[in-house]
């Protein structure tokens, strides 16, 4: 007899998924420093009933049910920004939602919101999967994976590299309010540096001080002109960091600007690229003893997958069938792991989660009753895939 999405979905224990985002609040997780949220990932999936494996990285991959048919992948990241000014930030408090604008309580703290209400509602998905064993028709796979903040597709590079990807179709899980992502916008960051001849502070004519560059390629940023897509709005462009190697008292002779630009869907981040060097080579000709040069330092894929895709009706059947009700679409202006496997692996993908964009900062939150809602329709989609 074939499972029911319905059954299993109303299976999901929501008060273990409750404590296990408190539990994962309460574990300090900055990129590059994962390892006990990973270990606590690892255990609870094994508690769950999952096979596990973690690799050197700290990226842990679980699985359950039959290896026979179709899987899904439910896919999330295990760093979280820093704590920053927030105020008990790893406390994992439950608290009322009214002052947040919500109804019903939440949980509070660093990263509740993004990625560990993901990671809770999936791990949940998975001890009610994991009950069910052979009988799953097909095999669910769950990864939480390193370095997500790190822009540049990392984690999921690796557990792809070393053959732990064996699913036919994804769901990502990013702060989406529970609806169905159609689309995402990709990064791209670039380090830009520009080169000059340091002289002392009290001779410049002597030298060829290349700050003057950099400072004219940032002002030329904010009059670059960039496309625009219907539903992801404007590609954007940001400088966020510089730096110089000038030794007191002599002015640099290299100095730098990272610049982050938002990666629409049929956009090349080689093309932005050779718009971003034509710039700086323009700039730099137009001073004496300056050169300038554009590296590709970090990247992710952008997405954009059709309303009537397989994948959309998939996760559209399990919010109907997990939740009682019509689905919502959305897109999203920041960046998603699904963007990796569409683009790399053509695996179909979307993300889909718990949380709001929004509630990821210095108050962070996120509703009790969309982590729940969110691990009934993980559930409920594993149910739904391996019958496909």
């Amino acid at each position: 007899m074939s499972l029911d999405p319905v059954h299993v979905a109303a299976e999901i224990d929501a008060e273990a998924a409750i404590r296990s985002l408190q539990a994962l609040v309460q574990i300090p997780g900055t990129t590059g420093d994962e390892r006990r949220v990973a270990e606590h990932v690892a255990e609870s999936l094994r508690r769950a009933g999952a096979r596990v494996t973690v690799d050197r990285h700290w990226n842990v991959v679980g699985e359950v049910g039959s290896q026979r048919g179709p899987g899904l992948l439910l896919l999330t990241h295990t760093d979280s920004g820093p704590a920053g000014a927030m105020e008990d930030p790893y406390s994992g408090e439950t608290r009322d939602g009214a002052p947040f604008g919500k109804t019903g309580p939440v949980v509070y703290g660093r990263g509740a919101c993004a990625p560990k209400a993901s990671i809770a509602a999936m791990v949940a998905a998975m001890a009610a999967l994991a009950r069910h064993g052979d009988a799953l028709p097909g095999r669910v796979q769950m990864a939480a994976v390193v370095k997500d903040l790190a822009a540049n597709h990392e984690g999921v590079r690796q557990i792809d590299a070393a053959g732990l990807v064996q699913a036919d179709v994804c769901i990502a899980g990013e702060p989406s309010n529970n609806a169905i992502v159609l689309g995402a916008r990709g990064i791209a960051h670039y380090e830009v540096e520009f080169t000059g001849v340091p002289t002392h502070w009290g001779r410049p004519r002597d030298g060829a001080n290349p700050l003057y560059a950099l400072g004219a390629f940032v002002l030329e940023l904010e009059r670059v002109e960039l496309p625009t897509d219907p539903v992801l709005g404007a590609a954007t462009l940001a400088p966020f960091a510089v730096d110089s190697t000038a030794v007191p008292p002599r002015t640099p002779g290299r100095c730098r600007v990272m610049v982050d630009r938002r990666v629409l869907p049929g956009e090349s981040p080689e093309t932005i690229g050779r718009s971003l060097q034509d710039l700086a080579d323009r700039i730099a000709g137009e001073r004496r003893g300056i050169g300038g040069h554009v590296r590709a330092a970090s990247g992710m894929f952008p997405y954009a997958v059709p309303e009537g895709a397989p994948i959309v009706r998939l996760v559209e059947r399990a919010v109907r069938a997990a939740l009682g009700r019509a689905p919502e679409h959305t897109y999203i202006t920041f960046s998603s792991n699904a963007g990796y496997l569409i683009r790399e692996r053509n695996l179909p993908s979307l993300a889909f989660g718990p949380g709001r964009i929004e509630d990821a900062g210095e108050r962070e939150h996120v509703a009790v009753d969309d982590v729940v809602a969110a691990a009934k329709v993980y559930a409920a989609a594993a149910v739904i895939a391996g019958e496909s």
